[in-house]
């Protein structure tokens, strides 16, 4: 019973010191009852019956205490500390009361002695001595009786604790036979826990060296794609200075052309000016033969310029397009422009007198960051998207308008530069390039979400409200930053609606958007 009792506090405690920090007040209140009961234990199994109840009795007190101040606190184990306590105040008031009865029998059973010695102590194998027989003496045959009757209630109670004590040996000998098996077993699956372990950490090394592995040729494919963009970017390089090289050679032909021109004008020119000098031989000729009648000499005609042979003029070979490779490959070309350098250009022709000007549209924004190369096999409009997603907004629009120059009827296109233009804060053109765009296509539902936001960032409200309602009826998926503009819009501009904004509201935070402190107070 003692071992028991132990081991009872013992698993006890562990199980209060398992259980983790707590408010310092419920902490002490059980340590304190915790002491109580270990000091009644031991006041019990030492025969101090009325220490041991008053022990058990301040115990039970301190655990109500605790159970009624702090409820949460370990509730089953301060039930179970509870329990425990009147089980051993019971236990302490029946032997007491046992006590009693068995020193009154045997005090009315024989003569009274000056001192009996100390209280037996039951648990330790006590059994009272018979009773002697009645005698002479007077002592009535009843009293006798019913003494020799409690000794005998007694023995059987001593015998059934001795039976108990028995059979909690044996359960605790069976009880230390399965915590040696667990902890057989538990040493079996620690030696298996580490081999585990072992072999885990093995793999984790593998796996960290092929994670390098990876790693390295990580490195290596972006050095590779970075190289393939330099000769991306020198090829784009190549096609510019061969379109360049492509449209001299399409002016030095046309200005071989106007040469051409020039040369058979003179030539015109030439055979004019010989017949004026044939006439004037002539007339010379006349004047010679007929002096008293030709009239006063002339001045002497200038001697006639040798005549213009087409055929001895060295004419440059003109160059086709496709035997253009580079700069080296047409010298002659080089060498034409540098004698055409040191002639006068042609004046140019005068220019028609403007037509009206029409009316002028809101100024136009323009990049001023370098656009960037649509890579091959790559639609512009997915280039721009993946730009905006980096947070290259600039260079977006930038590349944007520069991709629109040769599509300048790609929707897409004029959308994603609509939205650039927002993001850049310049919401009067956004609004103007999205207004067209929503007149041209009414279906789609984008150009009218982001007009909205066009118009809100430009402060006219109502077309905002209208822009954003006609993209909700078009695609209720469309985004939930959307349907956070509309409950903007609709809760703080006149006039104002509460039900839609509050309708709106709700969708936009059911589609992730974060909670506005303004629209939480005016839409409760």
């Amino acid at each position: 019973m003692k071992t028991i009792a132990f081991l009872l506090s013992a698993c006890l405690l562990l199980g209060s010191a398992a259980a983790g920090a707590a408010p310092s007040d419920a902490e002490q209140l059980q340590t304190d009852a915790y002491v109580q009961v270990v000091q009644g234990d031991q006041s019990f199994d030492a025969g101090r019956l009325d220490e041991a109840l008053g022990q058990y009795q301040e115990a039970k007190r301190l655990y109500e205490r605790l159970a009624a101040g702090f409820p949460d606190w370990e509730p089953r184990i301060v039930r179970y500390r509870a329990a425990y306590c009147d089980n051993r105040i019971a236990e302490i008031n029946q032997r007491v009361g046992e006590r009693a009865a068995f020193t009154s029998a045997q005090t009315a059973a024989t003569a009274p002695a000056a001192y009996y010695g100390a209280q037996p102590d039951y648990d330790s194998g006590y059994a009272p001595a018979p009773l002697p027989p009645a005698t002479a003496a007077g002592v009535p045959e009843s009293l006798y009786q019913s003494a020799l009757r409690r000794a005998d209630a007694l023995q059987s109670q001593l015998d059934s604790a001795r039976n108990a004590e028995q059979q909690a040996r044996a359960e605790l000998a069976r009880v230390r036979g399965d915590l040696d098996r667990a902890n057989r077993s538990l040493s079996q699956r620690s030696v298996e826990a580490d081999s585990e372990l072992a072999r885990l950490r093995d793999l984790q090394s593998r796996q960290q060296a092929e994670t390098q592995s990876l790693q390295a040729e990580n490195e290596r494919l972006k050095a590779q794609l970075a190289s393939k963009a330099d000769l991306e970017g020198a090829l784009n390089d190549v096609e510019r200075q061969l379109n360049r090289v492509r449209g001299e050679n399409r002016e030095l032909q046309d200005q071989l052309a106007d040469l051409r021109q020039d040369l058979e004008d003179c030539e015109a020119r030439v055979a004019q000016a010989a017949e004026i000098a044939a006439e004037a031989q002539s007339r010379a000729a006349a004047a010679v033969a007929a002096p008293e009648s030709a009239p006063a000499p002339e001045p002497e005609a200038a001697p006639e310029p040798p005549a213009f042979d087409p055929a001895a003029f060295d004419w440059p070979e003109p160059v086709a397009e496709e035997d253009i490779a580079d700069d080296e490959s047409i010298p002659e070309l080089r060498e034409d422009e540098a004698a055409l350098d040191d002639e006068p250009a042609p004046a140019p022709a005068p220019a028609p007198a403007p037509a009206a000007a029409p009316a002028a549209p809101a100024e136009r924004v323009v990049a001023t960051w370098p656009a960037r190369p649509i890579p091959r096999g790559m639609e512009a409009a997915d280039f721009v998207r993946v730009l905006l997603a980096n947070g290259e907004t600039e260079t977006a629009f930038a590349t944007v308008q520069k991709a629109r120059e040769d599509a300048p009827e790609d929707a897409a296109l004029a959308t994603l530069e609509g939205i650039v233009l927002i993001r850049l804060q310049h919401y009067a053109a956004a609004a103007e390039l999205l207004h067209a765009l929503s007149v041209e296509h009414p279906d789609d539902a984008a150009i009218h979400a982001n007009l909205g936001a066009a118009w809100l960032g430009e402060g006219f409200y109502a077309g905002a409200r209208e822009a954003l309602r006609n993209a909700i009826e078009l695609n209720p998926d469309i985004g939930g930053e959307y349907y956070y503009n509309l409950a903007l819009v609709c809760a703080m501009t006149e006039p104002r609606d509460l039900d839609t904004a509050r309708d709106a509201y709700r969708k936009a935070l059911d589609a992730g958007v974060a909670p506005d402190p303004q629209l939480d107070a005016i839409l409760p």
